[in-house]
C-alpha cells in the first residue's frame, strides 16, 4: 500500500524548494513517475490516483524565481520545478482572484520551457518578480 502522507510530504517540499527534482522523483516514484525533457515535453505515469493535494503559494513561485537569481538554483532545476508545478494535478493555487491565478499559471508555464519562452533571462526573471509583487496575499483579500 502505498503511503499517502511520504508522496503528500514530497510534494509539498518541492513545492516550498526544501528538495532539488532527483530527491523528489525519488521520493514519489511509489506515486508517480516523471521524465522532463529540456523542450518542455514530459511524460507522467501515475500509479496514484488521485494525487494528495498541496496549496502552492504565491510566496512558493516568487521564492523558486529569489534562488534562481542568488545563484542557488539552475535553469534546469527551475524548468522542473516549475514544469512540476504546472502539470501534476496535485498542486492547488492559493490565490483567490482567477485572472491573477491565470497569470501565475502563466509565469510558471513559461519558466517551464525556457528555451522557448527565454523566461530565465535576467529582464523576464524581474518582470515575473514584479507581477508576483501586485498580487495579493489570500489572506489580504476582500
Amino acid at each position: 500500500m502505498m503511503n499517502t502522507d511520504g508522496v503528500q510530504g514530497a510534494l509539498s517540499d518541492y513545492a516550498r524548494g526544501r528538495t532539488t527534482f532527483a530527491e523528489f522523483k525519488e521520493r514519489v516514484a511509489e506515486a508517480v513517475t516523471l521524465d522532463l525533457a529540456p523542450e518542455g515535453s514530459a511524460e507522467i505515469e501515475y500509479r496514484m490516483r488521485p494525487l494528495p493535494r498541496v496549496t502552492l503559494r504565491v510566496d512558493d513561485v516568487r521564492s523558486a524565481l529569489q534562488r534562481f537569481n542568488r545563484g542557488d538554483l539552475s535553469s534546469e532545476e527551475l524548468a522542473a520545478w516549475a514544469s512540476v508545478m504546472s502539470l501534476l494535478d496535485s498542486f492547488l493555487l492559493e490565490c483567490p482572484d482567477p485572472g491573477e491565478r491565470t497569470v501565475i499559471w502563466n509565469i510558471l508555464e513559461a519558466l517551464s520551457v525556457p528555451l522557448v519562452s527565454g523566461a530565465h533571462k535576467p529582464r523576464a526573471i524581474t518582470k515575473a518578480l514584479k507581477t508576483l509583487d501586485r498580487i495579493r496575499k489570500p489572506s489580504s483579500a476582500s
